[in-house]
């Protein structure tokens, strides 16, 4: 029995959560609360059984309320018709008022459970007899209005004729034979509610071909709570049928004369079927079909979750983030009926003083929607609703929708200023990844966001005042107009066309970067992604060699242009023009052998070399080279920082730029539907310089302060059961550190990652210490092959292979953040030559040397004094 809330039973009720509520006035009740369905052909109802009430119990008032409803009475016929109930699903709510004339007892029990209805849907039909070029309609409607009046009947004849005489009997006679579609449509006036009910039909139907017409002449089912054995005979054995209903599944295929099972919602209540049937030359028939389901111990499912005022904007609800009490959350459902009918199912409730809300919800499909108010942005979910499908019988938490007071809109584009007149037109090129802050001009609160691949940025924002302004872009040496523009907006609304025109006269300038999403593991995939940003203001072209550590084997590069030499172990790309400001990515994909120890050190360069036609000045950032070592086991969702310094402080001169990457794996039992990754940055980190390069998926960022959240709704990311591959996510974001720190000052960085509703992710925590300079290093190891000293050193290095080298060798020296600076040797070696080379003027820090041979390459470690 379903007293899911019954007043006799607290306990039990109490644990089955909010689906079943009770108390007892007196003695134990023995009034059993249950609704059953009435059937029938032209009206369906709900009533009150008493088949579960105890001797000398009777109910002697009911009280129903229907959805969202105020509830009527009814002592003398404890029933509801069903076209007052909206097509869909609906909350009925029945209690029942019992007495016991013997005992003198009294009690209250309350019922309330989900049911399916049509609404006020008519669903005509009709017999066809055909007689020559003469046809004789004969039909009929089920369902509708239990009260409906004013009835309208028209056919359509399909060739251009309709009946007038407003009756379900009608002849007419066709110019020539061929097949004809013959439509019936039914409409009334439902007197509960005002409207106006609909309903159509249609059949096929072949005139003058002598051929008797299909007719089916039963329907008959076997109902067991949620599926249908349904019966369809026909006086023509039809080639092709099929069943379609309010809550159709697809593939149910009428057989004729063979019992066909149906599949229907696990919901009570009753739906309308329509079995068609279609023949060679003989045309179609179909039938409608009432079919009432009863509860059969169905348990609806219940949704909970939070409403709350969302302060930092980000989505995630946190700890002193109010809830709103007051606040509509609306189930809606979706069937076929709704079409026809003029009254749609939808039941609501409303949040309480923490702004909790629980609502009880079908086995079936349905929406879960916030009425969200005025003057708010919503920041979770992505939309105001979810779209929900349980049947666990079970509650199911975590629906919660955050809002935020930002009511501004403020919009804009940054963009190329290609004929300097400072004046956006959109045949200018766009300029992406730039920086731009909302200052207000009361608190002096920033805010901050980015334009995209378009130029296009916005900010959402709470009314005042404020003054916007770019504050990093991704072009060298460039100017922009309007220097900043004031916003008064202190009453919200939406400001568009906000924009901001950049010139330079820097030419093509390609700036390089190496980095890997993944770790280095032994038997696991291994990508090598170069980074090339045009920093010039003219587009431009060139050739990209990536040098990939001689252990790695290539599986396939993007683009796929790239071009493998498995003996040079490089891979070559010729970039298309590549615009000012854009970047693009060129990446290998290799397996690392599981052979490979752990601890190996994993060495790999990439250049870039214009192509004629291309001017670029500056060559410093063309090349670069990075390492990485080979891992065990490692943490899925974790933080990395390049470079990582030195030691376990992890070391590194002041002014270093960082590079950060978060990795994130769903490691759950389903996928993930939303992804959230926030990341507070570090407050000796120059927010300024901030750039964000790339993620593993579509996102959208929320600078609040310092707090940056990527938010990647509907991601949908796979468990690492059903798809490892695909389960994997990353972020690539770069900053500076502020200027004039003092030595020994930290910059320390976790990230926290939300996997839908679960409680947070929590990421390692990366670890910089800045200083001056670096005065020690570990000693090289006597098996290194190259060996450089003084280390550290001040004027002069002197460097001694000790490996066997025959051809061609090169030496590099790359600064700490793996930008080439100085080429010390590039000749034939011999055997036993001492290389000197001249650093005086480098500046103080640690430095990274590598030697590219015919053997391989070998890089080390070298310290400036």
């Amino acid at each position: 029995m379903n007293n899911f809330y019954s007043l006799r039973h607290l306990i039990s009720a109490f644990l089955l959560v909010i689906l079943a509520t009770s108390f007892s006035l007196a003695q134990p009740c023995g009034i059993d609360a249950k609704i059953k369905i009435l059937g029938g052909t032209a009206s369906c109802g709900y009533y009150a059984d008493t088949s579960g009430y105890q001797p000398g119990w009777i109910g002697y008032k009911y009280e129903w309320k229907i959805n969202d409803d105020l509830p009527f009475n009814s002592s003398a016929l404890p029933a509801i018709m069903y076209d007052q109930l909206g097509a869909g699903f609906n909350r009925i709510q029945l209690t029942v008022f019992g007495t016991n004339a013997t005992t003198g007892d009294s009690c209250i029990d309350i019922y309330t459970n989900i049911f399916q209805a049509t609404g006020d849907a008519i669903y005509p039909e009709f017999d066809i007899t055909v007689n020559g070029n003469t046809v004789t309609v004969n039909g009929n409607y089920r369902g509708g209005p239990y009260n409906l009046i004013g009835l309208n009947v028209i056919y359509d004849f399909g060739d251009g004729t309709q009946s007038t005489s407003n009756s379900f009997t009608e002849s007419h006679t066709y110019a020539n034979a061929g097949t004809k579609t013959i439509v019936l449509s039914v409409t009334g006036d439902n007197m509960s509610n005002g409207l106006t009910a609909y309903g159509a039909n249609s059949r096929s139907v072949n005139i003058g071909t002598g051929v008797t017409n299909m007719q089916f002449s039963s329907i008959m089912n076997n109902t067991i709570c949620d599926s249908v054995s349904l019966y369809a005979f026909s006086s023509v054995p039809f080639q092709t049928g099929n069943v379609r209903g309010n809550y159709y599944v697809p593939g149910n295929t009428v057989v004729n004369g063979i019992y066909t099972p149906i599949s229907m919602a696990e919901v009570p209540g009753h739906d309308f079927l329509i079995a068609e049937g279609y023949g060679v030359n003989v045309g179609s028939d179909s039938r409608y079909h009432l079919v009432t389901l009863n509860d059969c111990g169905i348990i609806p499912d219940t949704i909970s979750g939070f409403v709350f005022e969302d302060l930092n904007s980000n989505g995630i609800r946190e700890a002193g983030e109010p809830g709103i009490a007051g606040k509509t959350i609306s189930v809606y459902s979706t069937c076929d009926a709704l079409l026809n009918s003029s009254i749609d199912a939808k039941y609501s409730t409303t949040t309480d003083t923490a702004g909790y809300y629980t609502i009880l919800i079908p086995h079936f499909q349905v929406r879960i929607e916030f009425d969200k108010p005025s003057g708010y942005t919503l920041t979770y979910p992505q939309y105001n609703y979810y779209n929900v499908n349980f049947s666990s019988g079970t509650m199911h938490s975590g629906f919660d929708f955050g809002i935020s007071a930002l009511s501004v809109n403020l919009c804009g584009n940054t963009y190329l200023d290609d004929n300097n007149d400072s004046l956006f037109n959109f045949n200018e090129r766009r300029l992406e990844n730039t920086q731009l802050t909302a200052t207000n001009t009361t608190t002096g609160f920033e805010y901050r966001t980015y334009s995209n691949s378009t130029g296009n940025y916005c900010f959402e924002l709470p009314p005042g005042n404020f003054e916007v302004r770019p504050v990093n872009w991704p072009i060298d040496s460039a100017t922009y107009t309007p220097d900043s523009l004031l916003v008064n907006a202190g009453t919200g609304g939406n400001y568009n066309g906000r924009n901001f025109g950049f010139r330079s006269s820097t030419p093509t300038d390609f700036d390089l970067r190496v980095f890997s999403s993944t770790e280095a593991r032994p038997g696991f995939s291994y990508d090598l992604s170069t980074r090339i940003i045009n920093k010039g203001f003219v587009k431009g072209k060139g050739e990209v060699v990536c040098t990939y550590d001689p252990i790695l084997v290539p599986v396939s590069v993007d683009p796929p242009s790239g071009i493998i030499n498995n003996v040079a172990h490089t891979i070559t790309w010729t970039t298309d023009s590549i615009d000012a400001g854009r970047t693009v990515y060129f990446t290998g994909n290799f397996t690392i052998p599981v052979s490979t120890p752990l601890g190996t050190v994993l060495s790999h360069s990439s250049t870039i070399t214009s192509l004629t036609g291309t001017i670029e000045n500056y060559l410093t950032n063309n090349s670069i080279n990075t390492t990485q070592t080979v891992i065990g086991s490692f943490d899925p969702n974790d933080k990395a920082v390049f470079p990582a310094g030195l030691g376990a402080t992890g070391d590194v001169l002041h002014n270093t730029p960082f590079d950060y990457r978060i990795r994130f794996q769903n490691t759950g039992t389903a996928s993930a539907i939303n992804v959230f990754v926030a990341d507070t940055i570090d407050e000796d980190l120059n927010l300024n310089t901030l750039v964000i390069h790339r993620a593993s998926h579509n996102y959208d960022l929320v600078i609040n302060g310092n707090v940056l959240t990527w938010r990647f709704f509907n991601i949908y990311l796979p468990d690492s059961n059903a798809n490892e591959p695909a389960s994997h996510g990353f972020i690539e974001y770069s900053i500076s550190p502020k200027a004039g720190l003092t030595d020994g000052t930290t910059i320390e960085n976790t990230a926290y990652i939300y996997f839908d509703f679960n409680a947070p992710v929590v990421t390692n925590t990366t670890l910089n210490t800045m200083l001056s300079s670096l005065a020690s290093i570990e000693e090289i190891p006597s098996t290194q092959k190259l060996l450089a000293y003084p280390n550290p050193g001040s004027t002069k290095i002197f460097l001694l292979p000790r490996v066997e080298i025959n051809g061609r060798t090169e030496i590099l020296l790359f600064d700490i953040t793996g930008k080439q600076v100085q080429r010390i040797y590039n000749g034939i070696y011999t055997k036993g030559q001492t290389i000197e080379a001249d650093v005086e003027d480098l500046a103080k820090g640690m430095y990274m040397i590598e030697m590219r041979y015919n053997g391989g390459t070998e890089n080390i470690k070298w310290i400036k004094q």
